[in-house]
């Protein structure tokens, strides 16, 4: 079988994992999601929108929903783990969805908002738990992520900051902001435990 889920904008798909329950859990994100298709959430604006479908064993849809605020917000991994899913990707905004956190404002040589590493868990049916924001003041973003034996979250990503959360980046330009590897690891709550460039 296959099928197509989305809108006649851009949806694009980060990761995918089977299920528990013998179903399909796909992440991603879509830019101007319009009600055209079969993804049916309302975005904040026409910047990406962090996406998750839940399939079941056949491919058809159970539910979806989108996560994000007026910025550039996108989902890139994904685990299930007892009690629920865990997402990480990278996020722009302070509003919408992620109110409240730990966003570290940046802007970039273009006057664009940069991006922290975001990390969201939800229960079951895709309703959000905790999420949190980490990074610095340029561009962090999540592009895997692990569950350990001993029940913390480590997380695989790039940074350029060397401020905030980021400690130890190898740029060796003061001005110019090249990346590094990023490695993050956080309670099985999202809570930061440490980190290496």
């Amino acid at each position: 079988w296959n099928f197509t889920f989305g809108s006649s904008g851009a949806e694009i798909a980060g990761g995918i994992i089977s299920t528990s329950d013998g179903g399909y859990l796909i992440c991603g994100y879509g830019v101007d999601i319009n009600s055209d298709g079969n993804i049916t959430c309302t975005p904040h604006s026409y910047w990406p929108e962090a996406l998750i479908c839940k399939l079941d064993a056949d491919g058809q849809l159970q539910w979806q929903n989108c996560f994000g605020g007026s910025e550039h917000d996108i989902f890139l991994d994904l685990l299930e783990l007892d009690d629920g899913y865990v997402f990480c990707g990278s996020a722009s905004s302070d509003d919408g969805d992620l109110s409240g956190l730990n966003y570290h404002l940046g802007y970039n040589h273009v006057g664009s908002r940069t991006s922290d590493l975001w990390i969201v868990k939800t229960d079951f049916s895709g309703n959000i738990s905790w999420q949190n924001c980490l990074g610095g003041s340029e561009n962090e973003c999540c592009n895997r992520i692990l569950h350990t034996s001993t029940n913390k979250l480590v997380m695989f990503g790039t940074t350029e900051s060397r401020d905030g959360d980021v400690i130890g980046t190898h740029s060796i330009y003061p001005d110019v902001h090249y990346s590094d590897i990023w490695m993050l690891k956080t309670s099985n709550s999202g809570q930061y435990l440490g980190q290496r460039c």
